[in-house]
């Protein structure tokens, strides 16, 4: 329910006199102040007794001295604070923000207004009359306010009286207006002391909205008036662009109406240029003056289009250009011929190649010795540089030795064709001469692409001329007691003759000449040079001890400063005579018809190379060769193998298998090995090929049966394990070959035979009289083959094993073998160093 201002003023006042009548004339009892100022109230004194109706008894306590002013801060006591200039800004006035809006229709505008004051910014409770003039278009659609409880005793009535009337009091504390979007840049923040209110209009037009402050003293400060210009319209500026350099462009600015997207005609678009290239908008046809800008109106599309073109045709660049919208005067009774609604800045830019050239080179050159110059092209521009070529025209001076990329020499200009040079691209020339002039040379590049483009360079190097150029040739390294031989060459390469050209040599004490004196020799008979002659002569030192020494060697002239050369010569000891072992094995014995493996190790253990190694193996008469290690070339009982070069601790192992048909006590085969280096070792070895046992004829007693005829045993279980390899390297794969021999006159049952390997050994093939694979420990160190069940008298069982070393080191690989005529065991084993 609202209530009026009467209304509510009487409803106070009433309730006043109520509770003045209910208090009575009973006296008011208050206790006394302290005077001390300890305490608020005295503890011991007697309380005052006073009536309602009583205000003109005496006070309690003493009123006290009046205290004197706090200075304010930073500021001396003694110096008075100065007033506020008077013509600046009225201290006391109504203040109204903003003054004047440009707005689209629909949409609502916030203006806010404070009380000023001398002593407070602003201030609260205070009201402002909200006053929309009657020409104006538009209607006010809200207003601030706080609810307090000088409400309950005001006069006035606050809120929106009507479309263009309303009244609002200063806020008592902040408040932020929030328009109700996710853009905190329209939100509007009102400070204490300050009151809003909001204006909005659905049609073009212009509203004037005065603000009045009733209870302000000073009238003519107490009122403000805010200008509001109602737009239907929105635009598009021209985007920015990129055209060719010379080219014009084409600027286009669109307006529509806000409300019905239609265009809207008539309106003013002015282009400005603000900075860039030189450049200027097209007046009938022509240029403008440069930097001028122009105005233009929209047409029946809404478009206002302007053409911009480059006074200069092949410079590149960006020009800004400032586009702002004017909409024709709405307000008769204002003085503006036009109201500019809003501005914004695109760009233009031109695009042309730039073709810039820099060229380095030495500053100080040595006559006779290498010039290298660089030449760096480039397109700073944004298109590309067609038709681009690198030329140099090399002075006198200078000889061409080679260039990268390679040039097109015609003379003494040096051509390179690039082509298009992309934009932004870079070439490197890098050009090496000769220099052949003393002085200083000017070395020049230049740079040409179309539409005349063109950038050169030029680098000047100083050339300095000694006048003796020496060189001196020689071995780095000799054999002790091995001369040491020189080439040296002396040439005049100043201005004028050299006359008592001298030779001066110091060197180590490992060195020596025969002319030497405390390792100096001097010659001053080498006469004279005339200007580009040069002279050649020999220098030979010995060599006495190993080591490394030098010498220098200077030449001088009459007049004429020396000029030296250091050379360092190593002097190593005699070489270690080259050398290498050769063996030969196999194994001792064999029985008739069974392979027998004779294998050659050479080994260089010599500190050079072997050159056209010829290793040649004699077999025996008794045996027949079955297959040899290729490349084997068979000459009768020979077997020859060539090698064009073994390095040092490198090794050949040849293999060669044999078959004897019959018994031969001693069969010998003979390995012979030679070398370009002059040396020859000879190794041999000698098999024993023994007859097969003859099958009884009676089959094999059956287990458990022993010796019934009481016949008298003897021999014994026979067991050898061979290798075939002494020394190997880690990685190699050795062969052993185990030999189990019934040497007894009876048969012998359950052989069982069981390898036990080092660590490091690992077992990759065996194969022998079994048919089954054997059986490997978890370590793999242990094997166990299968038994074999029944031996005859004599007979030999032979097992072929592979064992791969892994680690390096001494490897033991050893078999046990068990059988029910040997029940304790016999064994054998053999042992092989891997490095």
């Amino acid at each position: 329910m609202w209530w009026s201002a009467s209304t509510k003023r009487l409803l106070l006042l009433t309730t006043l006199g109520f509770a003045f009548v209910g208090s009575g004339c009973a006296p008011l009892r208050v206790p006394r102040i302290d005077p001390t100022g300890r305490h608020i109230f005295a503890r011991d004194a007697e309380p005052v007794e006073c009536s309602i109706g009583c205000f003109n008894q005496q006070p309690a306590f003493q009123q006290p001295a009046p205290l004197s002013p706090c200075p304010a801060p930073g500021v001396t006591p003694l110096t008075p604070l100065p007033e506020a200039p008077k013509d600046v800004a009225d201290p006391q006035a109504l203040q109204l923000s903003p003054s004047r809006v440009v707005a689209p229709v629909g949409t609502e505008v916030v203006l806010v207004a404070g009380l000023n004051r001398k002593r407070h910014l602003h201030e609260s409770g205070r009201p402002v009359n909200w006053i929309l003039s009657r020409e104006s278009v538009g209607y006010i659609t809200e207003v601030g306010r706080d609810y307090n409880y000088f409400d309950l005793v005001s006069s006035r009535n606050y809120g929106v009286q009507g479309p263009d009337y309303a009244t609002s009091s200063t806020l008592m504390c902040d408040k932020t207006i929030d328009r109700g979007t996710d853009l905190p840049g329209d939100d509007v923040r009102v400070l204490r002391g300050q009151t809003w209110m909001a204006v909005s209009s659905a049609s073009p037009g212009v509203s004037r909205i005065t603000a009045l402050a009733p209870t302000f003293e000073n009238w003519p400060a107490r009122q403000q008036t805010a200008t509001i210009y109602w737009v239907d319209a929105q635009w598009q500026f021209p985007a920015p662009m990129v055209v060719p350099a010379g080219d014009k462009a084409v600027l286009s600015t669109t307006v529509l109406r806000q409300t019905n997207r239609q265009p809207v005609a008539d309106w003013e678009v002015q282009y400005e240029i603000l900075d860039g290239p030189p450049a200027a908008f097209l007046v009938n046809g022509r240029p403008a003056e440069q930097g001028a800008g122009i105005k233009t109106r929209t047409d029946s599309n809404g478009f206002a289009t302007v053409e911009l073109v480059p006074l200069t045709s092949n410079q590149s660049g960006t020009s800004q250009v400032r586009v702002t919208i004017i909409q024709p005067n709405l307000d008769p009774q204002s003085n503006a011929e036009n109201l500019t609604l809003g501005s914004g800045v695109t760009t233009v830019t031109w695009s042309a190649p730039q073709l810039a050239l820099k060229m380095t080179g030495p500053q100080v050159a040595e006559y006779g010795a290498q010039a290298v110059y660089n030449i760096n092209v480039q397109n700073g521009g944004d298109v590309a540089a067609r038709g681009t070529e690198v030329s140099c025209i090399l002075p006198g001076g200078l000889a061409y030795e080679s260039s990268v990329p390679a040039a097109q020499q015609i003379g003494n200009q040096l051509v390179w064709s690039i082509g298009e040079l992309e934009a932004r691209g870079f070439r490197q020339i890098s050009v090496t001469t000769r220099v052949q002039q003393s002085g200083v040379l000017r070395n020049c590049a230049l740079a040409t692409a179309e539409a005349g483009l063109r950038s050169e360079d030029c680098v000047e190097t100083q050339i300095n001329v000694d006048a003796i150029q020496l060189s001196m040739q020689g071995p780095e390294a000799v054999i002790v007691g091995q001369p040491v031989i020189y080439n040296i060459a002396i040439r005049n390469t100043g201005d004028r003759p050299l006359v008592g050209l001298r030779l001066e040599d110091v060197f180590d004490n490992g060195l020596s000449h025969p002319l030497g004196v405390d390792g100096r020799i001097v010659n001053d008979q080498l006469g004279s040079l005339a200007i580009g002659e040069e002279k050649t002569l020999q220098l030979e030192l010995q060599t006495k001890v190993p080591g490394r020494f030098h010498h220098t060697l200077t030449v001088a002239a009459d007049g004429v400063a020396g000029k030296s050369k250091t050379a360092w010569v190593t002097v190593n000891p005699p070489p270690p005579e080259p050398t290498f072992t050769l063996e030969l094995r196999s194994i001792e014995r064999e029985v008739v018809g069974q392979r027998v493996l004779f294998r050659a190790r050479l080994y260089n253990n010599g500190p050079s190379p072997l050159s056209n190694v010829r290793v040649v193996e004699s077999v025996d008469p008794e045996f027949q060769v079955l297959q040899a290690t290729s490349p084997a070339v068979r000459e009768g009982n020979r077997i020859i193998w060539t090698f064009p070069r073994i390095l040092p601790n490198q090794e050949a192992v040849l293999e060669l298998e044999c078959v004897a048909e019959r018994p031969v006590q001693r069969a010998c085969n003979i390995v012979e090995a030679t070398c370009d280096e002059g040396i020859s070792r000879r190794a041999e070895t000698c098999v024993e090929i023994v007859a097969g046992a003859t099958p009884p004829p009676e089959p094999p007693p059956t287990v458990g049966q022993g010796n019934l005829g009481g016949q008298q045993v003897t021999g014994d279980l026979e067991v050898s394990l061979n290798d075939l390899n002494d020394v190997v390297p880690v990685g190699t794969k050795v062969k052993y070959v185990l030999t189990i021999r019934n040497g007894r006159n009876i048969a012998d049952e359950n052989v069982q035979v069981t390898l036990r390997l080092s660590e490091g050994m690992n077992l990759t093939d065996l194969s022998g009289p079994v048919t089954q694979q054997p059986r490997l420990s978890n370590d793999r160190l242990t094997v166990q083959v299968q038994p074999i069940q029944y031996v005859k008298p004599g007979e030999t069982l032979r097992f072929n094993l592979e064992v791969q070393m892994s680690s390096a080191g001494k490897k033991v690989i050893r078999a046990d073998v068990q059988s029910s005529q040997s029940p304790q065991g016999v064994s054998g084993q053999a042992d092989t160093t891997v490095y």
